[in-house]
């Protein structure tokens, strides 16, 4: 197998991970609390965040530093992740009335194919990355 392909397994199952802790915390804000659909799922989504970036850091990407260009970069693309679901509750649950589970389980698919697409090409990328590129 080449190494991309094992990349994009371990991305697969660290997103898994992710995506199951983000929809559980929806799941039990939904239901435990009065919270509004698109505020449960920011919750949702920042309770996953820290889990999700050691996992790609460490695990999907074998990157054991934490330079401040990997950080602000994670931080930008979990925003973008942020404001994706927020608007996609916001819009389709709220002003539509599509259901909250099915709107959550398309923030599921979205988020990951997005921050795939973006870590492998900014926050991830060595080359970017490295404090040789960084700077004067």
């Amino acid at each position: 197998m080449s190494a991309e392909f094992l990349r994009l397994i371990r991305f697969a199952a660290s997103g898994i991970v992710s995506t199951v802790v983000y929809f559980v915390f929806l799941m039990l804000l939904l239901s435990g609390t009065s919270l509004t659909p698109e505020v449960a799922s920011v919750a949702a989504y920042l309770g996953a965040l820290f889990l999700s970036y050691m996992l790609q850091s460490r695990y999907t990407f074998r990157t054991n530093t934490d330079s401040a260009f990997q950080v602000g970069s994670f931080v930008a693309v979990a925003v973008a992740g942020l404001i994706t679901s927020y608007l996609a509750m916001l819009i389709l649950s709220v002003w539509y009335g599509f259901s909250p589970v099915l709107v959550g389980g398309l923030v599921c698919v979205l988020i990951p194919a997005m921050n795939y697409v973006l870590f492998k090409a900014v926050v991830f990328n060595h080359r970017r990355s490295s404090p040789s590129d960084i700077g004067p």
